[in-house]
């Protein structure tokens, strides 16, 4: 594992590429990990249609850590061209029961830029020595799309 974050406590860990994220097909075992199972395998960040640039990364504290970012020069939507290093994106992240993270803006352009904002998350639940290659289950479940329900979560149909 290279170039990589990792964050630590009690039961809970995770482990990140540099830039803050746990991105899709990573085969170095990166994710969110509580008692020996991956419940996050992928967390990426980003803003459509803008680059991003780590500036700095620290974490002196194996439970928390802070990436700042700056954008890359790019055209926005409504023609407007936005600057490089002109957006501070700030990044404060601390594991306490679970993975919790604030995202900030600044914005030092003299006009107001309006971003379209992701946040992709996805869990395979696999066991960490499954993520490591120390073992194979037989059989596994099968990956499905997410589904939209117009009934709200935890209600239940009576007849």
């Amino acid at each position: 594992m290279q170039d990589v974050q990792k964050l630590k406590e009690n039961e809970i860990f995770v482990v990140m590429n540099r830039e803050g994220d746990i991105p899709a097909g990573s085969s170095d075992g990166q994710g969110l990990y509580f008692q020996d199972t991956r419940f996050l395998s992928i967390y990426e960040f980003g803003i459509n249609g803008v680059g991003l640039q780590l500036l700095s990364s620290a974490g002196e504290l194996n439970f928390m850590g802070n990436l700042q970012f700056g954008n890359l020069g790019a055209l926005l939507d409504n023609g407007t061209t936005l600057p490089p290093r002109t957006l501070s994106i700030r990044r404060n992240r601390f594991v306490d029961a679970g993975l919790h993270e604030r995202i900030g803006f600044f914005n030092y352009n003299p006009f107001p830029v309006t971003l379209n904002i992701e946040l992709r998350l996805g869990s395979d639940f696999r066991d960490m020595f499954d993520v490591r290659s120390f073992m194979h289950p037989l059989k596994r479940g099968e990956e499905a799309e997410p589904e939209l329900s117009a009934r709200p979560f935890g209600s239940t149909t009576r007849a």
